[in-house]
């Protein structure tokens, strides 16, 4: 399985503050449809499959992966953490990386395309940084398998790949996500970002 990560913004309107001082946040952190990479973000892979290092591979998310319900309420529980760690969250280092939790699993929006979480953010130093915009966004760290097979979306989008079978891991505070920048906030040793395509 491969790292990925989606990003998306922290509405501060969704942002709540309860018993002592923690602060409940809601917001959408992943959707269906294509995102691009490039080739050298897949360690090795791409190339194994035609593409060079700076060549874009479009990866299709299809919505009966991205909301099956494995992922959907793979959600529930897991860590809420600043800034993506550079390994995968375990009961062995989860201490050291954890400043929250999600509270349930993932809201579903069929229509839009997208799910969201609401989540605790119980970390002063991650409190105020969300509160004063320095981590603006969230994103989502979970694992996936790539299927090589090409083929289009149901509304005619060509893509190159299709992300399989994912694992949720983690919920990252971040400053900013990845947007088609070659300056990617990595994820461990295999550095893909899943990016959103407006």
């Amino acid at each position: 399985m491969i790292r990925f990560s989606d990003r998306s913004h922290i509405l501060l309107d969704d942002v709540k503050t309860i018993a002592d001082g923690y602060k409940v946040v809601r917001s959408r952190i992943a959707r269906t449809g294509v995102q691009g990479y490039m080739g050298r973000e897949f360690a090795g892979e791409a190339a194994k499959h035609g593409f060079g290092d700076n060549d874009m591979v479009v990866v299709y998310r299809s919505p009966e992966e991205v909301f099956a319900k494995s992922s959907v309420n793979g959600w529930a529980g897991v860590p809420v953490t600043k800034d993506h760690p550079p390994v995968t969250v375990t009961p062995d280092n989860v201490k050291e990386y954890q400043v929250g939790d999600v509270r349930d699993k993932a809201h579903v929006d069929l229509e839009g395309g997208w799910i969201g979480l609401e989540y605790i953010v119980r970390d002063a130093d991650a409190i105020r940084s969300f509160e004063v915009g320095d981590y603006k966004e969230v994103s989502g760290g979970y694992l996936a398998d790539i299927d090589w097979t090409p083929g289009i979306t149901p509304d005619g989008v060509k893509y190159d790949a299709k992300q399989v079978g994912i694992v949720p891991n983690h919920l990252a505070l971040v400053p900013r996500g990845r947007a088609f920048s070659d300056s990617a906030e990595n994820w461990g040793a295999t550095p893909i970002n899943l990016t959103d395509r407006k």
